[in-house]
């Protein structure tokens, strides 16, 4: 994560409201991210400065992941493992879901936790019409 995204609350006397996030807007051919936000979840009505911006998740209907484990790792489930379970699941169920916008939520990681089977990470993709 980005130092200087992370301590601008802090440096401008705010209170996160929530977990960081990455918010993923485009992909390439590959489906590797080519487009990010990186974001800190703050109370209405704060205005950004220094390049760094006010803005909200669009409303609508999400599904959602709880990973718990490793970011990336060559031989346990990883982030990478997780959006495939959930697209997977999306898939099963008759849902269309939207990989830009799609983001990880950040709800445990290194900086609290140095054993990273204790790390939690929450996706969140926004949900397409349901094809029946």
């Amino acid at each position: 994560m980005d130092p200087a995204l992370f301590g601008w609350p802090g440096r401008n006397g705010i209170r996160p409201a929530g977990p960081p996030f990455i918010r993923y807007l485009a992909f390439d051919g590959e489906g590797e991210p080519r487009v990010i936000e990186l974001a800190a979840p703050v109370a209405a009505g704060v205005a950004g400065d220094d390049g760094v911006r006010a803005g909200e998740l669009p409303a609508g209907y999400y599904v959602t992941y709880l990973h718990a484990g490793p970011y990336t790792h060559a031989s346990e489930p990883d982030l990478a493992a997780a959006h495939r379970t959930l697209a997977a699941w999306a898939e099963r169920h008759g849902f269309g879901i939207e990989g830009a916008g799609c983001f990880e939520s950040y709800l445990t990681g290194p900086h609290q936790e140095p054993n990273y089977s204790n790390w939690r990470t929450e996706l969140a993709y926004p949900l397409a019409a349901r094809r029946d």
